[in-house]
Parts: C-alpha cells; structure tokens; sequence
C-alpha cells in the first residue's frame, strides 16, 4: 500500500479471489450494497494475502439465499437466526450477513437480541 494508508484501499483495489469478486457482483445484480468485512480487511492492510473473505449486505439472506441458487452456487443456512447465510461455489464458502443491530450484550460477548438492521 502506498505510505502505508487505510486510504489506499478502496474500491476494487483489495485483493480479493474471484469467488469473493463474483459474489460482489451476484448481491450488487441483485439491487443490493455488498462490503467486504473482518479478517480479509484487516489482512489487506497489513499486506498479508487475504484468503478468508466475509461479507455484509442490506439485502434479507432469503434474497440472498435466491440471488445464489438462481446463479448456481450452493447455499447454507449457518446462522440464519443473526442473518448469516454460507454460499459455496466450486468448495470455496463465503459468509454473507445482513446488516444487524445487536442488542445488549450481558455476558459481553454475545448479543442478547439481534434484529434485521
């Protein structure tokens, strides 16, 4: 990255596999926003390869879970109860969450309550 800045990456500038640039593309086609989220950001700005690519939409993940069958790919329902859907093309999964609020988090680790955001 040039000077070592978070402002560098931006647009189409993270290194990402194909499967994650075609599953951009499939949630974009499909009227939604798609970020790419956790680990695969945090690798990229420490110039680590990024292998491990999570994703966050506004889409619903049974919209989600259609935009995928429909394009062929294979699709489980990991966690559905926060709005994880797990889409799989050629053995490669993809975590896809629909943007949440969590509630109030009394163990400090888990929310007590998680609603579509």
């Amino acid at each position: 990255m040039e000077n070592g800045s978070a402002a560098s990456i931006r647009r189409g500038a993270l290194p990402l596999p194909d499967v994650a640039r075609e599953a951009l593309r499939i949630l974009e086609e499909s009227g939604g926003e798609a970020w790419c989220v956790g680990g695969c950001v945090r690798d990229a700005l420490l110039e680590r390869p990024v292998h491990d690519v999570d994703l966050a939409t506004n889409l619903p993940w049974p919209l989600v879970q259609k935009a995928f069958r429909d394009e062929g790919w294979g699709t489980v329902e990991t966690g559905v109860a926060h709005g994880t859907l797990t889409v799989v093309r050629d053995g490669e999964p993809l975590e896809i969450t629909t943007y949440r609020c969590d509630g109030t988090y009394s163990d400090r680790r888990h929310p007590d309550a998680v609603t579509p955001a």
